[in-house]
């Protein structure tokens, strides 16, 4: 018997990304902890309902915390090799 977790749904429906959802998104805040916010890009032609698979990028970025700025800059290369990028916060001090 395996287990795995019920998937987290931040927005959209489920089985459906919402429009802000795929690109360049807005900072989502975490239900778990709202002091931590995401934004992501995930390349248009993602399907949640297909069966491709696309790679994962965490981005760990300096200082200034410009998610947005890794963000934009690596849009290109996801888009080209569909892979999901997530330019990660530091957590709250």
């Amino acid at each position: 018997m395996t287990w795995a977790p019920k998937r987290l749904i931040e927005g959209g429906t489920p089985q459906k990304l919402g429009f802000y959802e795929r690109g360049a998104t807005p900072y989502f805040a975490s239900r778990m902890d709202p002091r931590l916010s995401y934004c992501l890009y995930v390349p248009k032609d993602y399907d949640e309902t297909g069966s491709d698979t696309y790679a994962l990028v965490v981005i760990a970025h300096g200082t200034a915390r410009w998610a947005e700025s890794y963000r934009n800059d690596f849009a290109a290369f996801a888009e080209d090799t569909r892979t999901i990028i997530w330019p990660r916060s530091s957590p709250p001090a």
